[in-house]
């Protein structure tokens, strides 16, 4: 007798997942509300930001040289950049509503034991001043 009392449970168990199995589809949770709007483009502070981030990931200090948004759509962003090593410019491009890097152009020179310490990259060591004299240093 027990036997077919613990068979009728099980049996009566079985087929209640059954019928709540074969109830039909579960209701579905509603699909999460859209996300925010598209932003709008990067502002200056951003994309300056983004590009110190890049010079300081390549291990070079940098001065800001400008940074302009170009027809709307990419900002250009050029900084001096220094190393151990070198020195040169940096130009990198930036997508204004991506925010993704579109080109990194390096412009370095080896350092060649000495600087004119103007720290822009116009080439100007001793080349003298406007009147075509030479300048003079104490080295």
């Amino acid at each position: 007798m027990k036997r077919v009392l613990v068979i009728a449970v099980i049996l009566s168990a079985g087929t209640g997942c059954a019928w709540q199995l074969d109830a039909g589809p579960v209701p579905t949770q509603p699909p999460p509300p859209p996300g925010p709007p598209p932003a709008g483009p990067m502002s200056y502070d951003e994309v300056v930001q983004l590009g110190a981030g890049y010079a300081q990931s390549r291990g070079f200090a940098y001065r800001l040289k400008k940074a302009e948004l170009e027809k709307g759509r990419v900002w250009k962003v050029r900084m001096q950049v220094r190393s151990q090593s070198t020195h040169g410019e940096l130009r990198l491009a930036y997508d204004a509503y991506s925010r993704a890097l579109i080109d990194a152009d390096e412009k370095l020179k080896a350092w060649h034991g000495h600087h004119d310490g103007d720290d822009d990259d116009d080439d100007d060591d001793d080349q003298g001043d406007r009147r075509g004299h030479r300048k003079h240093h104490d080295d």
